[in-house]
């Protein structure tokens, strides 16, 4: 009897180990999902687990009212005819909805319900029990000031100046570390993403998303969807200084040749 049932293992046992290594492939595919999904939560915090408890933040801007009978915006046509319309009395920038789309794509890859996208003066619950990104800065994303002004340990802040022809932005960014300016100038321009740690949460996060123009900020947005998980290892506070070509309308040429300044927070290579 002892015979017949070692007989009978070694004839399956081909097929046994065949089906072993069947599952080597699945149980890789899943191991590595579930490590990525854990970066995932490391980098944006325990409330990126619910779509729920995340938002894209966008700076609202309102147009001067008039008479109805004026007109606020103009359209260009193909053909190149001019149709002009008084319009809505809000407006988003279209390059910061781009640069916030690239972000929606990192949340798309492990949420199966959409995120929501606000208005910066909209009202937020329980701000510190979400994850939530800002995009623009300060200066202009009314949501971004107020968590912002909150937190001491950033690296980078923004200084307000007035558009010249040598220097076409309403801000610079300021390395606080060093002290030192960064000025946006008709050659190049500069971004900024910030992590900071939410007030009462050392695994809760908030994404500070800038430039100094448009275009800049859909720089800094398509870096976070390209680079997430550097912020991985990063400490709780980590900012990402990047260099950018100052190309009106162009904001994807801008990334294309985009480059890192700085870094503050990571570990060193």
């Amino acid at each position: 009897m002892q015979i017949d049932i070692i007989k009978l293992i070694e004839s399956n046992l081909i097929a046994i180990v065949t089906f072993m290594i069947g599952l080597l492939p699945g149980l890789y595919v899943g191991i590595k999902s579930w490590l990525k999904y854990r970066n995932f939560v490391k980098v944006f915090g325990q409330s990126a687990k619910d779509h729920k408890n995340i938002a894209i933040i966008f700076p609202e801007w309102k147009v001067k009212k008039m008479s109805r009978d004026g007109t606020r915006f103009e359209k260009v046509l193909p053909d190149g005819t001019i149709e002009k319309y008084y319009g809505p009395d809000e407006t988003v920038s279209y390059d910061d909805l781009k640069g916030g789309k690239e972000i929606s794509h990192i949340f798309s890859e492990f949420l199966s319900e959409p995120i929501e996208y606000i208005y910066d003066t909209k009202d937020i619950a329980d701000t510190e029990k979400k994850t939530l990104i800002m995009i623009g800065s300060p200066l202009a994303n009314y949501r971004a000031r107020i968590i912002y002004e909150s937190v001491e340990e950033i690296q980078f802040d923004y200084v307000e100046k007035e558009e010249t022809k040598d220097y076409p932005a309403g801000c610079a960014n300021r390395d606080k570390i060093e002290n030192k300016e960064y000025h946006s100038i008709d050659k190049w321009q500069y971004s900024v993403i910030t992590r900071i740690p939410s007030s009462n949460s050392g695994d809760i996060f908030h994404f500070l998303v800038s430039g100094p123009h448009a275009e800049g900020t859909y720089v800094a947005g398509a870096y976070l969807r390209e680079h997430w998980k550097g912020f991985k290892n990063a400490e709780l506070t980590a900012s990402v200084l990047l260099r950018s070509p100052n190309l009106k309308n162009q904001a994807e040429e801008c990334y294309k040749f985009h480059k890192v300044i700085k870094r503050y927070g990571f570990p060193s290579k």
